[in-house]
């Protein structure tokens, strides 16, 4: 939930005490794509500095095709991992983990 609401201290500490970034909620969604669907820039920023993975969520959607086309969060998440726009259905891993994770 930080990620979505932009919590960015407390992302912080999580990454600070080691926490998988890759973690999935119960919908396969990972923190990246939380931060996508909160519109949080700062915390997708965050994210990909310290390569989180693109992965599916359990309808088999990554954050990039989460992300509005044109907006700044799509475009910083093409030139991570190399992604060609003009694609709807960018390679990702598929979901691995039903593992939660939240913020206190």
């Amino acid at each position: 939930m930080c990620a979505y609401s932009g919590h960015i201290l407390e992302l912080k500490r999580l990454i600070d005490l080691g926490i998988d970034l890759n973690l999935q909620d119960s919908q396969g969604r990972t923190a990246l794509h939380l931060a996508v669907a909160g519109n949080r820039r700062d915390v997708v920023s965050v994210l990909l500095y310290h390569d989180v993975k693109l992965l599916k969520d359990f309808q088999g959607r990554t954050p990039f095709e989460e992300a509005p086309g044109n907006s700044i969060i799509a475009k910083m998440i093409a030139n991570k991992y190399n992604l060609d726009t003009s694609n709807s259905n960018p390679k990702a891993m598929e979901p691995s983990s039903h593992t939660k994770y939240e913020c206190d």
